[in-house]
């Protein structure tokens, strides 16, 4: 599994995600479906995040999305 990859799965999560992603949640789902350890994967988003590929936000909680993302969070 190479690290482009890892990114294609990581966007391919965020585009089609109902809801807004934790970045913990996304690192064990991702990590288990593709032999990784969660902390290979949080490694890859954070790196991502510094390229301006993700954002980080904050809503009482940490999130991983996509920037511009404008879906309004289920309740």
């Amino acid at each position: 599994m190479g690290d482009e990859e890892l990114r294609q799965k990581i966007l391919e999560r965020l585009q089609t995600a109902k809801r807004k992603q934790k970045p913990g949640d996304l690192a064990k789902s991702l990590g288990e479906e593709m032999g990784l350890s969660k902390s290979d994967v949080k490694k890859t988003i954070k790196d991502m995040a510094k390229e301006g590929q993700v954002i980080f936000t904050y809503y009482g909680s940490s999130f991983v999305e996509l920037p511009g993302a404008d879906r309004p969070e289920e309740e």
